[in-house]
């Protein structure tokens, strides 16, 4: 193993000492082959699958001033409202990568780090993380879509991560992408959801819940 993914897993096992079992080899293994395959994605674009894309080329964002009116009862920003703008970037970004309006399912996790105040500039960023066939419905895929927001200070030059949420839509495996198919082409072809693929240890650790043997 390299030490770089050497690092990735003990980074893992002090996070949770219970993902250090009998399981783990297994998890190693499915990460490495992810890891690698994004690697060779990366230097022969040319010779690779196309079923499949970096976890980088899916990322979206925006950023906007925070306004008195979006704030609670304490004066700060009402996480409501982080939700909601946070859910929007997510929809957009599902909806970019899948060619196709998604289904929305659920919030898999919501972290609330620091608060946000009125005049903050808030950004987001967005990204997809996993996706993977629905076990009980063969023609539905399920999307995995990460918002990340920061407050960013820029007369200090600083940025401060102040939420991290996840949610998971779902949208037709057999839907078919092509322009033509709206016209009765005959040439247009369904296109199933693309595989997504972590380039650097920091995004296999995000990955890594998704693990296939705990029906990630």
């Amino acid at each position: 193993m390299s030490t770089s993914h050497q690092v990735l897993f003990q980074v893992v096992c002090v996070a949770d000492p219970k993902q250090c079992s009998s399981g783990t080899n297994a998890k190693q293994k499915w990460a490495e082959q992810l890891l690698g395959e994004a690697r060779a994605m990366i230097d022969m674009p040319s010779l690779t699958s196309g079923n499949a894309m970096l976890m980088r080329d899916t990322a979206m964002q925006n950023t906007f001033v925070c306004q008195p009116q979006q704030r609670n009862i304490h004066g700060r920003v009402f996480g409501g409202f982080i939700m909601r703008r946070a859910y929007e970037l997510a929809f957009a970004t599902a909806y970019m990568f899948a060619g196709q309006r998604p289904t929305f399912k659920e919030v898999d996790e919501v972290t609330f780090m620091r608060p946000v105040n009125v005049g903050d500039l808030l950004k987001f960023r967005s990204c997809i993380i996993h996706t993977a066939a629905s076990a009980s419905r063969p023609n539905k895929a399920t999307i995995y879509a990460e918002v990340v927001a920061s407050v960013a200070q820029p007369e200090q030059v600083a940025s401060n991560m102040s939420n991290m949420l996840t949610f998971v839509f779902e949208v037709s495996q057999d839907h078919v992408a092509d322009a033509d198919s709206r016209k009765g082409s005959s040439a247009a072809s369904p296109r199933t959801v693309k595989r997504v693929l972590p380039a650097t240890n920091e995004e296999a650790q995000k990955i890594y819940q998704f693990f296939p043997g705990e029906g990630g």
